[in-house]
């Protein structure tokens, strides 16, 4: 059986696929690893047209009928991933705290 496995080409995402990519991890199944940015991906993962796949917080509330959330995968950074917004003075307290 082949596993189809969305993820962008992103150095963190090939990170996390690396053992797989690289055969260094065995399986009795094959994978096949479908490169592609995040929103195509968030958009595929709508249709259910992969069997695992990387997907944006916000787009796995929209699909969490036809995937799971896996426990060792994910990532965020600064410059991407979830960010907290709010008006001028809430941000400075939050920011305050976070600091």
């Amino acid at each position: 059986m082949t596993i189809r496995i969305g993820h962008s080409p992103d150095s963190d995402d090939a990170f996390m696929f690396w053992g797989l990519a690289s055969g260094k991890v065995r399986s009795e199944h094959s994978f096949e690893h479908i490169l592609r940015d995040i929103q195509t991906l968030n958009e595929w993962a709508k249709e259910g047209r992969l069997e695992s796949s990387a997907v944006s917080v916000h787009a796995f509330s929209h699909v969490c009928d036809k995937y799971a959330l896996l426990r060792h995968g994910g990532s965020f950074g600064e410059g991407y991933g979830p960010m907290v917004v709010a008006r001028d003075i809430a941000h400075a307290k939050i920011k305050e705290r976070l600091d």
